[in-house]
């Protein structure tokens, strides 16, 4: 007669087995590419090209500190990070055929349709990134409209051909829709947030006794008459506009309100009391600005640009 495996040797048999049998799901969602428009897992595949060529590098790992240098010695420098566990890269012809298979997952490209944002569509100008250092940009972009100018690190083209051919464009990153006209967002910033609600009672928080930290490009005016004796800078940066208008947000008491058009006390900050307002920023980051900046918010007149994608 045969043995009966035990009741706990039979119960870790199945668990094994269960895992087993997810483990491939979990393993490929591991590996989902996430974009603007869809997620997929990309094919364990690579495209070599003789050419130098801008594509997407997938690792089975985050590659350390020394395998990005090891890589960019090989001809292949990792730019900008994609979700998940790959990069754009700028590939020099061939170097794709010397590559690790232990480490490299995926060589791939994206589709032309994965470069154009939704703010495209029925649009006759519109604004190409493309990608740092490649060469010979504007002559290559020309080939599809007139170029009116850039936009920061954008090309403005109106369109003369049509839009996914621009995206198949090796050196094109990226195709938007011609920016938003500015607006102002600021001026109900308490509200849409409901900060008022707890201002208000039964509550009545307005960060008194609190210490609210900021990390931005510089540091926040020390003369601001919104926050100046409340402001500590963390790192000796330099006056930068943002980080003036960021400190306004978060614990600027509405001084400068009135100076705006404003009524007293209008366009003060969320925390509009707290004690005290560290500043630090990122060094190799700043920005030098004059002394006096806007407003605690010049949240009147403080805009921002939403970028439809």
């Amino acid at each position: 007669m045969p043995r009966i495996a035990p009741l706990a040797t039979r119960l870790l048999l199945a668990v094994l087995a269960l895992t087993l049998l997810a483990t491939p799901a979990v393993s490929a969602e591991r590996y989902e590419l996430v974009l603007a428009d869809r997620t997929y897992v990309p094919a364990e595949m690579r495209i070599a090209r003789d050419e130098d060529s801008y594509l997407i590098v997938q690792f089975f790992e985050i590659p350390t500190r020394a395998e990005r240098d090891a890589l960019a010695e090989a001809g292949i420098t990792l730019l900008d990070y994609l979700p998940n566990y790959a990069w754009t890269a700028h590939v020099s012809g061939g170097a794709v055929r010397a590559l690790d298979s232990a480490m490299i997952r995926a060589v791939v490209e994206l589709r032309p349709e994965d470069k154009i944002a939704r703010s495209v569509v029925g649009q006759s100008i519109v604004r190409a990134y493309v990608y740092d250092g490649a060469e010979n940009a504007e002559a290559t972009l020309e080939a599809y409209g007139r170029i009116l100018g850039r936009d920061d690190s954008a090309f403005v083209i109106e369109l003369e051909r049509d839009a996914l051919e621009l995206a198949a464009e090796n050196i094109v990153k990226r195709v938007m829709g011609p920016r938003p006209e500015k607006t102002t967002n600021n001026d109900e910033i308490r509200a849409n947030t409901r900060a008022d609600d707890v201002h208000a009672a039964p509550y009545g928080l307005s960060g008194a006794g609190l210490t609210v930290g900021m990390w931005d490009n510089g540091s926040a005016a020390t003369n601001h008459d919104d926050y100046n004796d409340r402001l500590t800078v963390g790192d000796g940066s330099s006056i930068g506009s943002h980080p003036s208008a960021v400190c306004g947000v978060m614990a600027g008491d509405g001084t400068r309100s009135t100076n705006y058009g404003g009524t007293a006390g209008q366009w003060a900050g969320v925390a509009h009391e707290a004690a005290a307002l560290p500043s630090a920023s990122r060094p190799s980051h700043t920005t030098e600005c004059g002394p006096c900046v806007r407003s605690s918010l010049a949240m009147r007149t403080r805009t921002r640009r939403p970028d439809a994608l």
